[in-house]
């Protein structure tokens, strides 16, 4: 139990914490109290990212913090690289040959590409192509072999496991990441 105070100075709310576990003032007398669940946070200042990895997978519920796991591979593509020419797609409506063929092209202005699709469990789990194959096949065929010139980005609210998590151990990363708990707040008079 964390108590933290904010009180009333003629009538302005104070931005900052008053001395001491509660605020008295002319007009109220507030205290907040903070009760943190107990989990345990991995922060993504926390984290590094390996340039060279060429396949990322982040998949959870919260979409902030998988949208900074993917600043966190900007910043180390661009300090390994230089400059990166970025592709995103919505893989709830693109076909999976679209994207591999995207990171199977050469840039035409840098010479890395970073590669990002949104919603990559369902494009993966998308029809047959032309050979016969699913949209993961053809996944698992690209990462056995990934081009050195691109990095991919998967992210997805589920993830199915599978052979392709096990090619893609070999090659890059792959990262879940659960709901935090709630953080509880109670104001006591």
């Amino acid at each position: 139990l964390l108590p933290i105070s904010w009180g009333s100075r003629s009538g302005s709310v104070n931005l900052f914490p008053a001395s001491g576990p509660w605020m008295t003032s002319s007009r109220y007398t507030i205290r907040v109290y903070l009760v943190t669940t107990g989990y345990t946070r991995y922060g993504s200042a926390h984290m590094k990212i390996d340039a060279t990895k060429r396949v990322f997978v982040f998949h959870g519920p919260e979409s902030f913090l998988l949208s900074e796991y993917l600043r966190h591979v900007e910043a180390a593509l661009e300090e390994a690289h230089g400059g990166f020419e970025r592709f995103d797609f919505d893989g709830s409506s693109i076909d999976s040959t679209v994207v591999l063929d995207e990171l199977r092209s050469y840039g035409l202005m840098q010479s890395h590409k970073l590669v990002v699709v949104d919603s990559a469990d369902q494009m993966l789990s998308g029809g047959e192509d032309a050979r016969g194959g699913g949209a993961r096949q053809l996944f698992e065929r690209y990462v056995e072999d990934p081009m050195e010139q691109a990095t991919l980005v998967l992210r997805a609210s589920r993830w199915n496991r599978g052979k392709l998590d096990k090619l893609i151990g070999a090659v890059g990363t792959i990262i879940k990441k659960r709901a935090q708990r709630p953080v509880h707040v109670f104001i006591a008079p």
